[in-house]
């Protein structure tokens, strides 16, 4: 068996195209398989979302970024809404995927590589460090 070295990125774009609203099986290096979410929940649309998201999504306001943006569902709403958004997963092909879908700032970063910084730092800092970061065009 080939080893994927994006499987969740080769996941989303293998839905994007197919159109089929399938799960993501988690197998870990301890044996552990799983599904891991609901068919098609990174495509959903925002009527077919939880309550508990709709209600929060509504209180989005000023410049945000989306951590772990998956196929962007959360950015695609924000974006209509006209707020301004950017996407960060370190999945090049869930990044690719939020592209091919509409979204209009996207980035491949690990969370993981930015220095410490107090919570009370500017969101534009941060997602200005991204962009210097980002691994993917």
């Amino acid at each position: 068996m080939e080893k994927v070295e994006d499987a969740f990125g080769q996941f989303l774009l293998d839905t994007l195209e197919s159109g089929d609203r399938t799960a993501e099986l988690i197998e870990r290096e301890d044996n552990f398989i799983d599904h891991g979410s609901n068919n098609g929940l990174y495509f959903f649309d925002h009527e077919e979302w939880e309550p508990i998201e709709q209600q929060a999504i509504e209180s989005a306001q000023g410049n945000i970024l989306d951590i772990g943006c998956g196929a962007g569902r959360h950015l695609l709403y924000l974006q209509e809404k006209g707020l301004e958004a950017t996407a960060i997963d370190s999945s090049p092909g869930a990044v690719e995927v939020c592209r091919l879908r509409g979204v209009k700032n996207a980035l491949v970063s690990d969370v993981w590589i930015f220095r410490p910084m107090p919570i009370a730092t500017d969101l534009q800092e941060i997602i200005d460090q991204a962009k210097s970061k980002e691994k993917y065009d």
